[in-house]
């Protein structure tokens, strides 16, 4: 059967997430810029909050990263110069907007789109449920850090 596009959808089970405080230590801060899915890879990642807590997304992001992928596959085969990929990069930049997430939300969205973990409140542990859809056979966690693009992608995002 095809869904969305794709013949063999697999639903991964849930992974349980919680911000672990020790006594007398600092909330959790906030994690590094990130997308849940490696290159070439396809999937939906499906959050649900247990308890209240913030992540700071980038909309409409999964295209900006499919098409630096697309145009470093262009530099590779020498289609394009490398000082063409670095003025696309340059033209880019990127706002951060805050999600609010309460007890029962659930935030479904593309495993290319680039997001972090927002800064930790202190005492509370943030549980939520997390979990993939992906193609194929059900893959381990592919979170790829903004880094692994150089540091001219992540200048795009603040």
């Amino acid at each position: 059967m095809e869904l969305l596009g794709k013949d063999n959808l697999q639903l991964m089970s849930p992974n349980i997430l919680v911000n672990i405080q020790k006594k007398g230590q600092k909330p959790v801060c906030k994690q590094g810029w990130h997308t849940d899915m490696g290159e070439d890879e396809w999937g939906t990642v499906a959050i649900a909050a247990i308890e209240r807590f913030t992540l700071l997304i980038f909309p409409g992001s999964r295209h900006e990263i499919m098409e630096l992928q697309r145009l470093e596959q262009l530099v590779t085969a020498s289609v394009i110069e490398e000082a063409d990929l670095t003025a696309w990069l340059a033209a880019r930049k990127f706002k951060a907007m805050r999600l609010v997430l309460e007890p029962g939300d659930l935030l479904i969205m593309s495993g290319d789109t680039v997001h972090a973990g927002d800064r930790g409140v202190d005492g509370c542990g943030t549980l939520r449920l997390h979990w993939y859809i992906t193609e194929g056979v059900a893959k381990d966690n592919s979170t790829t850090h903004l880094s692994h693009y150089g540091k001219e992608l992540l200048k795009c995002f603040e």
